[in-house]
């Protein structure tokens, strides 16, 4: 009864309660219409992952090739399960390599080796003793390392490993030890 009052006293016709309702509907609409807008030309406002532009990515996956070549595709990862990984192939695929131009991320997989094991039995005690003192009971996996090394200071880079990676991809490109993305 008293809700009944308040629409009444504020509106006291109700075509104009109705006009007031048209009006915020179209008003949400239009909002969500931008927004919508907005996400899909790469400057989305809010919680969700945001696009990026053909040219970053290419600029990324152009910097991941290069920092390989710049270790002549082998890696150190000290303190990690293996003492060095050696990187074969990466291959850049997704939306970025069919032509999206805001694609979400750059993904890119990589064909890596794991070399040389850490002896655990010459030296064992310093060794335990150095990772238990940063809290770490298990060694670091070194392709992971080098992964993030690879990635870094990156946003909105996806990594997989050729050896877990178990989806059907249908195109790629090769980047690393030669270019082949058409320009």
């Amino acid at each position: 009864m008293n809700r009944e009052y308040e629409v009444n006293k504020r509106y006291p016709n109700k075509t104009a309660l109705i006009e007031q309702v048209i009006y915020l509907w179209d008003k949400i609409a239009r909002l969500t219409a931008e927004r919508d807008a907005d996400h899909y030309a790469g400057r989305s406002h809010g919680g969700g992952k945001r696009s990026m532009k053909r040219k970053t990515a290419l600029k990324y996956a152009r910097e991941i090739a290069r920092r390989v070549h710049s270790v002549n595709g082998i890696v150190c990862t000290p303190n990690t399960n293996y003492t060095a990984t050696k990187i074969r192939r990466i291959w850049v695929f997704g939306s970025t390599i069919k032509g999206a131009e805001y694609p979400n991320d750059l993904d890119i997989l990589i064909d890596m080796r794991c070399d040389q094991r850490v002896p655990w039995k010459r030296g064992r005690k310093i060794d335990k003793r150095y990772h238990h003192s940063y809290g770490c009971h298990v060694l670091p996996c070194s392709r992971k390392e080098t992964m993030k090394w690879l990635t870094k200071n990156m946003k909105n880079v996806s990594r997989h490993d050729l050896r877990e990676e178990r989806i059907p991809i249908d195109i790629m490109y090769l980047i690393y030890p030669r270019w082949d993305i058409p320009e």
